[in-house]
């Protein structure tokens, strides 16, 4: 709890510090036309996620793969809209990054989840 407190007070501290060094440089109107596009950029990652994430999800199950894979890296896609959705320049940044490493989000996490999924399957359960 007292991380979520932290977080929520350092976060608007770091936007705020941002907002102003950065509008001191490119000017207030430039600053406010750059969070607008990235707020645009954001709403259509999230669309385009969505439709996307459906249709990979349905035609994972019925290929019978795995649907856990298809569902991480769609997270992460929909975490970074809403990153980028966000007004700010470190929100937007931290979007951009994750939007960058969507592939080996993609690669490496589930790898882990498959890995936990066939030790578990070789355990001898005792009832």
């Amino acid at each position: 709890m007292r991380n979520f407190f932290v977080l929520f007070i350092l976060f608007p501290l770091i936007e705020i510090y941002f907002f102003v060094k950065i509008g001191t440089e490119i000017g207030a109107f430039t600053t406010i036309v750059f969070t607008l596009l990235t707020a645009s950029l954001g709403i259509l990652t999230i669309k385009f996620q969505s439709l996307t994430s459906f249709i990979q999800a349905k035609e994972s199950i019925f290929n019978t793969d795995e649907p856990a894979i298809e569902v991480l890296s769609n997270f992460a896609l929909l975490i970074c809209g809403i990153l980028l959705l966000l007004p700010g320049f470190f929100t937007d940044f931290l979007g951009l990054v994750l939007l960058n490493l969507k592939s080996p989000v993609k690669i490496i996490v589930p790898t882990g989840v498959v890995t936990a999924k066939e030790k578990l399957s070789q355990i001898e359960w005792v009832f």
